[in-house]
């Protein structure tokens, strides 16, 4: 891999953390249509699918559709 490409990678990949998540699946959806490299495709499918999940998870934590059971039953020992 040349300079270029590797600083457009690491450039790419910083401006991604600083986004939203929402924003972040967008921006890497984008990369994946524009690049023709198998292996980076490859790499940033899985990224972008995992970030896909995760944001559709947000979205359903925020609407109140999904419910997150934090009570944990009182066991013997329980530090709390």
């Amino acid at each position: 891999m040349n300079e270029a490409r590797e600083f457009f990678i690491r450039e790419s990949i910083a401006h991604a953390r600083a986004l939203n998540v929402a924003h972040a699946v967008l921006f890497i959806r984008g990369l994946l249509e524009s690049c023709d490299d198998n292996d980076a495709v490859v790499r940033l499918r899985a990224i972008y699918t995992a970030l896909s999940e995760s944001d559709r998870q947000l979205e359903l934590i925020q609407s109140g559709q999904l419910k997150l059971n934090f009570d944990q039953p009182k066991t013997e020992g329980d530090w709390r």
